[in-house]
């Protein structure tokens, strides 16, 4: 196993449920991360699928699976210290109903914005927001610079006139 990379042997005797649980968690967070051995645990998977018992009729297990489901669907647990709680097909259909409504809120409400030009103004804010913190920083170093030129000036001046000795 280099690289901390594991065999396609270790991945078969994962897909057969040959090892330990601290070594089978270990391997499924190395999945995470790991697209060498992704492709080591695809293709053992693959390899395994005929020691599978072969199904007689799949479009009965795909419905049972489906019923399964739909009947899960109405309870809801949140934890372990919460019962189960059951929701109401009628509670169901109004939960739907208030997305849906709260979607189609966002979206006019997005239209409306977008046609009144709220957005393209706010981007016009920014940047003229932007600008004027360009200019507010040019300005302040522009000043410095002015000062310290005519300092420079009113010091070459007096020199000029004889006021300083070099």
């Amino acid at each position: 196993m280099t690289n901390n990379h594991k065999t396609f042997e270790n991945w078969l005797q994962y897909v057969q449920e040959e090892l330990e649980e601290k070594t089978r968690l270990e391997y499924e967070n190395h999945l995470y991360s790991c697209d060498h051995c992704l492709e080591l645990y695809v293709a053992a998977l693959e390899s395994n699928e005929r020691n599978l018992p072969k199904m007689e009729d799949e479009w009965a297990f795909t419905d049972a699976i489906m019923q399964g489901i739909e009947k899960n669907q109405d309870e809801v647990t949140t934890n372990d210290r919460v019962a189960a709680v059951k929701i109401e097909p009628n509670q169901k259909k109004k939960l739907q109903q208030k997305t849906m409504f709260n979607y189609i809120l966002a979206a006019a409400m997005t239209l409306l914005l977008m046609s009144t030009g709220v957005f393209s103004q706010l981007m016009n804010v920014i940047q003229t927001f932007e600008s004027s913190s360009t200019r507010a920083n040019t300005s302040f170093v522009a000043q410095i610079m002015d000062k310290s030129a005519s300092l420079t000036t009113k010091i070459e001046k007096n020199v000029q006139e004889g006021k300083y000795n070099e």
